[in-house]
């Protein structure tokens, strides 16, 4: 089990499957991750939740713990949500809270919660959502994570977890040169990233039509340079990504260059 919500010996009480199951969807949490989470197979989750064996106490004590973080997680965005309108007045309409593409992203920049899903993460904000309704919108907001590590960049700032919280409101009163900047920056990024890939996939395919992989003594560097091949291709699928929800235009055109170029 990871260092999250893990069971100990005191004051536990038993749980039915029913219960675990809504607790488990609730928080965002797959049976796949959970199954990983507790060191069992996927089968024995569902026989837990479906009444078939009993939810070990163990288990039971876990679910609760997550249960607790993410009512922790929500509080504390809903104390920020009610700072921010105490300060800004009625003026203020929503409140931005950043959500995460993928896990990798979440546990990058909310290192206290690496290991868990971004769904868990997800759960907390709609959780909150609900609870300040009457109050005020929390509006999610996905992380730019290419744009908010230009802008540390340009303030001569590391980047760090607890600044990118702050980026999304930073990012809605730019000035309009100053965010025309930072995403032309992200077009050169999403360019530089598309020629890279372009590059080792002409290089593997002069490899593929050598026979490298036929080749006992070079198959491992044919490996070696698809396995860059599929790192390349991510970066530049996130650069894109980035550039994209920064407002670039040209996306489009970025992502068809490298099909052209990787074409025999």
């Amino acid at each position: 089990m990871t260092q999250h919500a893990t069971p100990h010996a005191g004051h536990h009480r038993p749980m039915n499957g029913a219960t675990l199951k809504t607790i488990r969807e609730a928080l965002g949490l797959s049976v796949p991750w959970f199954a990983n989470f507790c060191s069992v197979q996927e089968r024995t989750v569902r026989h837990w939740e479906s009444g078939r064996n009993t939810v070990p106490i163990l288990v039971a004590t876990a679910i609760r713990k997550f249960e607790k973080a993410a009512a922790e997680l929500s509080a504390q965005v809903i104390d920020q949500a009610r700072a921010a309108v105490a300060k800004c007045g009625p003026s203020m309409t929503s409140f931005p809270v950043i959500r995460y593409a993928s896990d990798e992203e979440l546990n990058l920049y909310q290192p206290n919660m690496s290991g868990l899903p971004a769904t868990f993460h997800s759960a907390a904000i709609a959780r909150a959502r609900w609870a300040m309704a009457s109050e005020i919108e929390i509006v999610a907001t996905m992380l730019n994570a290419g744009a908010y590590e230009v802008w540390c960049r340009r303030l001569g700032q590391p980047v760090s977890p607890g600044s990118h919280v702050q980026f999304p409101m930073a990012w809605k009163a730019m000035e309009e040169t100053e965010r025309a900047e930072i995403i032309e920056q992200l077009k050169i990024a999403a360019q530089a990233a598309a020629d890279e890939e372009g590059r080792i996939h002409a290089q593997l395919l002069r490899m593929d039509r050598q026979g490298w992989l036929k080749t006992p003594e070079m198959a491992p560097v044919y490996q070696d340079t698809a396995k860059k091949l599929e790192k390349a291709a991510e970066k530049r699928k996130n650069a894109i990504r980035f550039y994209g929800m920064a407002g670039g235009q040209e996306a489009i055109t970025v992502s068809q260059k490298i099909l052209d170029e990787s074409k025999p």
